[in-house]
C-alpha cells in the first residue's frame, strides 16, 4: 500500500469500527499511526518491506524499531528469544506499561532484530492492544516523528508531517509526551538505555531481588 492520508477519529461510539479498519489496513501491509499510552506510534507488520517503509518515512537509517505486543509467548517465539527466568514475573508486575525491554534474539528480521536483539513492550492502551491482537499478537512500532525529533503527543504536528505518507492516521486521546523507558538485558546485566515515562528506580528493587546486576 502507499500513503493516502486517511484519517479516523477514535471515539467511544466508533471504537470497534476504527479498530477493524486499522487491522484491515495493517494486514494489507499498510503503515498506520495510532495513539498509545506514551506518544503516538507509527506501526506496521513485522515484515521487512513494511519496516523498510517506516524507516523511509522517519528518515531512519540504522536504529532498530521495537515491537509492541499483546501476546508475550508469540513475540518471544517469533524473534527467537529465550526468556530469562524473571520475565514472566516482570510482565505481571510492570506490563502493560511504559517500559521497553531489549532482549537477545536469534531470529533476524531486518530493521527489528538484525543486531541480535529485539525491544519489546506491551502498551497500556486497550484500543492499540486490540489492534495488535487482531494482526497476530505483535507489530513493529516506533514513535511517530522524524528521526532526531522528539516523539509527539500532539496530533496536529503528526498530521502535518505524515498525513500524505501513511495509509491511516487514527486520532485518539492526547498521548503522553514522554516515550517509554528502555532497558536492555544481556549476560545477566540490566542496562538503562533511556529514561522515559516510567521511572527506572521503581524497577530496581525487583531486579536486585532477582539477583541481576544493574548498570
Amino acid at each position: 500500500m502507499s500513503g493516502v492520508g486517511s484519517i479516523c477519529l477514535l471515539k467511544s461510539d466508533n471504537r470497534e469500527e476504527v479498530i477493524k479498519r486499522t487491522i484491515s489496513v495493517l494486514l494489507n501491509k499498510g503503515v498506520v499511526i495510532f495513539p498509545t499510552d506514551t506518544v503516538y506510534g507509527i506501526m506496521g507488520l513485522a515484515e521487512p518491506p513494511v519496516i523498510s517503509r517506516i524507516f523511509d518515512l522517519k528518515g531512519r537509517t540504522s536504529k532498530p524499531i521495537p515491537v509492541l505486543f499483546s501476546d508475550l509467548d508469540k513475540v518471544l517465539s517469533q524473534f527467537g528469544v529465550t526468556p530469562p527466568s524473571w520475565l514472566e514475573e516482570f510482565s505481571l508486575k510492570f506490563w502493560p506499561g511504559a517500559i521497553t525491554i531489549v532482549l537477545d534474539s536469534s531470529n533476524i528480521i531486518p530493521g527489528i532484530s538484525d543486531t541480535g536483539s529485539v525491544g519489546i513492550r506491551k502498551p497500556a492502551f486497550t484500543p492499540v492492544l486490540e489492534v495488535i491482537s487482531g494482526v497476530g499478537g505483535f507489530l513493529g512500532a516506533t514513535s511517530a516523528n522524524l528521526t532526531g525529533k522528539p516523539g509527539e503527543g500532539d496530533y496536529r504536528k503528526i498530521e502535518h508531517v505524515f498525513r500524505d505518507k501513511t495509509d491511516l492516521l487514527v486520532k485518539g486521546p492526547e498521548s503522553l509526551v514522554a516515550p517509554s523507558t528502555v532497558i536492555k538485558y544481556s549476560n545477566g546485566v540490566i542496562t538503562l538505555l533511556r529514561q522515559g515515562n516510567l521511572e527506572f528506580n521503581i524497577m530496581k528493587d525487583f531486579f536486585i531481588r532477582c539477583g541481576i546486576n544493574l548498570r
